[in-house]
């Protein structure tokens, strides 16, 4: 099954992201947070995989492993 197909629960999906699947619920009621498009199956929402590794690429900041310069507070 292609990513695309994968459908994962509010849970699964926080657990990915590393938060709160209330936080989740929060995003999606206040339209806060990341963009990330849901599909509605009998009332449940579910996320798309690819959905979610499309996010986490956006969000990652350079692909070296090279330390990062400190920022100013």
């Amino acid at each position: 099954m292609t990513d695309e197909r994968i459908l994962l629960t509010r849970e699964e999906t926080a657990a990915v992201l590393r938060v709160k699947p209330q936080t989740l619920a929060v995003w999606l009621c206040r339209g806060t947070g990341p963009r990330l498009p849901v599909v509605r199956v009998h009332g449940r929402a579910l996320y798309r995989r690819a959905d979610i590794d499309a996010l986490i690429a956006a969000s990652t900041i350079g692909d070296s492993p090279e330390p990062r310069r400190r920022c100013r507070g």
